[in-house]
């Protein structure tokens, strides 16, 4: 990341936000008064970020997923974008919840889970659920739906 000063991944009402840029008559000083809640971190940061939040080490999270070391290393580190699937099974491997999981996606350049997509309710069904990589699989592959790969 550059030298920018990386502020704290804390959230203001999102709301307040949307009510504010309503609002506003000039982008420029609400960009200058909301910077700091306008900071989009990149995909590994976010990990991190994530990691620590659930206390869980990369290792922890490698294996969960069945990613390979090297390319989850290189996603933490910034020089892998993983694929869709990739971010999913980090995803179920992490148990967030479902704002983290769909900023997880939008950090990756993915879009978001979508309730209209057969695919995309079942894993938000599982997301809420805390359902594991491995039982969401199961549930695709009774439906006969691609699996997480």
């Amino acid at each position: 990341m550059s030298n920018q000063k990386k502020p704290i991944l804390t959230d203001k009402d999102t709301e307040v936000l949307f009510e504010e840029i309503k609002e506003t008559r000039n982008i420029y000083t609400f960009i200058e008064k909301n910077s700091e809640q306008l900071y989009r971190p990149s995909l590994a940061d976010y990990l991190i970020f994530l990691l620590n939040k659930y206390n869980l080490t990369k290792s922890k999270l490698i294996y969960l997923s069945g990613i390979s070391r090297q390319y989850a290393y290189e996603i933490f580190s910034g020089q892998k974008h993983p694929s869709r699937e990739k971010v999913l099974s980090i995803i179920l491997s992490l148990h967030s919840t479902l704002e983290e999981s769909q900023r997880l996606l939008t950090y990756a350049g993915h879009h978001p889970l979508h309730p209209k997509d057969l695919r995309d309710s079942i894993i938000i069904h599982s997301i809420q659920q805390k359902m594991s990589l491995v039982d969401t699989n199961d549930i695709f592959y009774t439906l006969s739906l691609p699996l997480i790969d």
